[in-house]
């Protein structure tokens, strides 16, 4: 999977024909078959067409300032498996639960 990396200002990400298109001076077609991430440093035009189209397929968007700091992220929330997540979810807590219980094992050794 890919990243895309938009950085010339001024440039419009669109959507024509199932294909992302960037616009500069002249247009550049984007296969979106293996996209995984767009970011966009600065400014960089999105229209509404292709935001959409990207999430729908679950690409998202992250947006950074000029010098890369960073604002967002625009992703589809669909694209999300819950019951991985929740999974997840349940493991962490059962390690903080062995993290505190390991704590308390380790005061009275230090106290010896």
């Amino acid at each position: 999977m890919a990243n895309l990396y938009v950085y010339e200002q001024g440039t419009t990400l669109d959507f024509k024909d199932k294909n992302l298109v960037a616009i500069t001076l002249n247009e550049r077609i984007i296969p979106t078959d293996k996209l995984e991430r767009i970011v966009v440093f600065g400014d960089i035009k999105i229209t509404t067409i292709c935001i959409q189209e990207l999430l729908k397929m679950g690409i998202p968007i992250t947006f950074l300032s000029k010098k890369g700091e960073y604002f967002g992220s625009l992703e589809a929330t669909n694209h999300v498996d819950i019951k991985k997540q929740r999974l997840q979810f349940q493991k962490s807590v059962v390690q903080v639960e062995l993290m505190e219980n390991d704590h308390f094992s380790v005061i009275p050794k230090i106290s010896n």
